[in-house]
């Protein structure tokens, strides 16, 4: 994800969002920052494409095929973020009816998430907010 939006070496939102607010504070404003390539909201990241596996899969047992389309995945990476949730035992795969069931610990993951996600959301409504302040105060210094 991070590669695609310009900011290989990021391991997480996190990190990115310091970088963000770094360039913030030297300067750029908030389209700067974008039109760089160093969007928050471009792609999923790795905890956005999990969540929304499970989410899929919370709704009840779920086949392979449903999870790819309704989390948007392409098969490759179908198979390689499943492969991770088995991993992680946020999910099984229930042999018998041949689909994957949530864990008591993916549900967990997915209560995390979601006050993630708000909180993450928040902060790039603040960031819009200091670009919008910044941007009027600029305009204040203009000899216009």
């Amino acid at each position: 994800m991070y590669e695609k939006a310009g900011m290989a070496g990021f391991t997480s939102n996190s990190h990115a969002i310091q970088h963000c607010l770094w360039f913030l504070w030297h300067g750029m404003t908030a389209s700067e920052v974008l039109c760089e390539g160093l969007s928050l909201g471009s792609y999923r990241s790795r905890l956005d494409i999990i969540a929304d596996i499970l989410h899929v899969i919370d709704g009840g047992s779920t086949k392979k095929t449903q999870v790819m389309y309704q989390a948007n995945l392409s098969y490759k990476l179908l198979k390689k973020y499943l492969a991770e949730v088995l991993r992680a035992s946020l999910v099984r795969f229930d042999r018998r009816g041949k689909c994957y069931l949530i864990t008591v610990k993916g549900e967990r993951f997915l209560e995390k998430y979601k006050k993630y996600s708000r909180w993450n959301k928040n902060i790039e409504k603040r960031l819009t907010e200091l670009d919008n302040s910044k941007k009027a105060l600029e305009n204040l210094t203009s000899s216009k």
